[in-house]
């Protein structure tokens, strides 16, 4: 019979914490990252294809999932590491869309490209071809939204993170002032009418020596 009531136990344990873990940690990160990613594509790459598309959500996710765990950790090392991995991580994006953007003139040409297709085909051009054809075209455009979708996300869930924070302190505030005031008051108030219902003397009594027949008078 204990073997199964530890074992009810520990699944309900085990359920508590997925469920804390599904609702405190992967949804934040998906709602953020989404919700982040659809607004650095409809704000800096609306001509997008699906590609770069993936690729800016992927940044959005990555950012909140790094800004959740600078917000919610207590670690020194995690406020100093991850900040300087996201520093890293934009720098190089600015980078390589700074050394790997397309010049005016192969711009112009991708967009008279882009112009026949649509010329040729007319209104049959269908979402995928344009989308693959926008992913030929302007492989280093989404690099500008990744980096902003990055930076909102990773702000978003620091936000979040820190609230987190902030709430399981407060609670850790709250038990040590109960479990101060239950071992300097309750515990010891216990303890003397514990001993009084059975005719021992008081704690402090005790250890000043005295009668046990005084002791109780005053308790009484």
């Amino acid at each position: 019979m204990g073997a199964v009531t530890s074992i009810i136990e520990m699944a309900m344990g085990f359920g508590h914490h997925l469920m804390s873990s599904l609702f405190f940690g992967l949804l934040p990160i998906v709602v953020i990252g989404l919700s982040i990613g659809w607004l650095a594509i409809r704000l800096a790459a609306g001509n997008a294809g699906i590609v770069d598309r993936r690729a800016i959500t992927a940044f959005a996710v990555v950012g909140a999932t790094a800004g959740l765990m600078i917000g919610s950790s207590r670690s020194p090392i995690i406020h100093v590491a991850l900040p300087a991995l996201l520093t890293l991580v934009t720098t190089f994006l600015a980078y390589l869309y700074a050394k790997e953007k397309p010049s005016k003139e192969a711009q112009d040409k991708g967009e008279e490209l882009l112009r026949s297709f649509k010329d040729k085909d007319g209104p049959d051009v269908t979402k995928a071809k344009q989308e693959a054809l926008n992913d030929i075209l302007g492989r280093v455009q989404f690099i500008p939204a990744g980096i902003l979708a990055l930076t909102l996300a990773s702000g978003g869930g620091a936000f979040f993170g820190s609230s987190m924070r902030a709430v399981a302190e407060e609670n850790d505030r709250n038990y040590q002032e109960w479990l101060l005031a239950y071992e300097k008051v309750e515990l010891p108030l216990n303890a003397d009418l514990l001993r009084k219902k059975a005719g021992l003397p008081l704690k402090g009594a005790e250890a000043d020596g005295k009668p046990e027949t005084d002791t109780a008078e005053k308790a009484q």
